[in-house]
């Protein structure tokens, strides 16, 4: 409780607003509930998700980032990256 009571004066201090304690706890627990990251190798790449979401997946290829769902950045592999 004490550490919300802290974020409650922070944000008081850094955006002139008032924010209850109460909404940094329900704030985390939200937070942690839906933070699930994944991520799988495909090729040598490794696919990133950090939020679990289906369509928000994205990976480094030859320096770019291509983003999307996990079936599309396979589809683009197979035709981007030929060994």
């Amino acid at each position: 409780m004490i550490t919300n009571i802290k974020k409650s004066v922070d944000w008081w201090c850094e955006t002139k607003a008032f924010m209850p304690p109460e909404r940094f706890n329900t704030h985390q627990q939200t937070m942690k509930s839906s933070l699930i990251a994944r991520s799988e190798q495909y090729k040598g790449i490794v696919l990133k998700n950090d939020n679990g979401k289906n369509n928000e997946w994205y990976a480094l290829v030859r320096g770019q980032l291509v983003k999307g769902d996990l079936v599309s950045i396979k589809k683009y592999l197979d035709k981007a990256i030929t060994f």
